[in-house]
């Protein structure tokens, strides 16, 4: 599916580009994005109910998102599929454009952080350990044909009041505002303003809440009790069968790394995002070392 960036940098200068995304990928940043510790007895279902559930929308040769009737003028059933597609498009570019690895739900790093769950906060925390920074990121989705700069500044970190993307107690290099629009036409992400600090790289954190991601993914992985398949288009990943008899996802591809659980240092991260051959017609493998396949 095609769909155009607006991207504004620290400098305020404003990015206009096309962007492409296939079916493997977007169901992936769906499904991943913000998962953690927290919901892992959940996620086995997750998993199946997006790759099932995300087909409608998509249609079958989308230019756009899609509602089908009956639920086309249903305004909860579009404020919600809009919201989930908003957060989808904010994990693909946090990691697209700012090489984040892991994009954690707030909340969670809140908790690992040893913080209550209160107070205005943003929707994302997100790091990227190759360069050492992470960043927050408030993600939105809607319907509408167009979102005006004098609205993103409602949510933008460096204009009017003190606003959500910057709001929580987590310290940040920057914070994003993510907004997704005219989605079920011709989609457009905005995706405003980055304010870059001198923060230090909070390793413990971090790798805390990288451990709980993928403890997850595992366990997840277990109580579904997916077949190992050893059909990979890289020895480097193990391959689950997700059993489907009609569906075009049909494996899910796991770094041996986070099968063993020698996840910490970076360097098996590193030799992902160098491969440029991340995805084809048949797989897609994100820079977290997760990937589906239907081959």
């Amino acid at each position: 599916m095609d769909f155009e960036v607006i991207h504004q940098d620290a400098a305020g200068i404003i990015t206009v580009a096309p962007y492409s995304i296939g079916y493997f990928a977007f169901c992936k940043h769906l499904t991943f994005a913000g998962v953690g510790p927290t919901i892992a007895p959940y996620l086995a279902s997750r998993l199946l109910g997006d790759f099932f559930g995300i087909n409608q929308y998509w249609g079958n040769n989308p230019v756009s998102f899609e509602l089908p009737q009956p639920f086309n003028n249903d305004p909860t059933e579009k404020a919600y599929v809009s919201n989930r597609i908003g957060r989808a498009f904010a994990d693909y570019l946090s990691k697209f454009l700012y090489g984040a690895v892991h994009t954690h739900c707030y909340e969670d790093a809140m908790i690992a952080n040893g913080h209550q769950i209160a107070g205005p906060r943003p929707d994302f925390y997100c790091t990227n350990p190759h360069a050492g920074f992470q960043f927050a990121v408030e993600a939105k989705g809607y319907a509408c044909p167009t979102y005006s700069d004098n609205e993103m500044n409602r949510i933008l970190p460096t204009r009017g009041p003190k606003l959500q993307s910057t709001t929580g107690p987590l310290t940040a290099n920057f914070t994003v505002a993510s907004v997704a629009y005219n989605l079920y036409a011709e989609p457009k992400i905005k995706f405003y303003d980055p304010v870059v600090s001198d923060v230090v790289y909070n390793t413990a954190l971090n790798q805390t809440l990288r451990s709980g991601y993928y403890e997850s993914i595992l366990e997840s992985i277990d109580s579904l009790n997916l077949e190992q398949d050893n059909d990979v288009h890289d020895q480097n990943f193990v391959a689950y069968n997700i059993p489907s008899l009609s569906f075009p996802i049909s494996k899910i591809l796991l770094h041996r790394a986070i099968v063993t659980r020698e996840w910490h240092n970076n360097d098996w991260l590193n030799e992902i995002a160098q491969n440029k051959v991340r995805e084809s017609e048949h797989y897609y493998i994100d820079l977290d070392g997760v990937g589906l396949a239907s081959y």
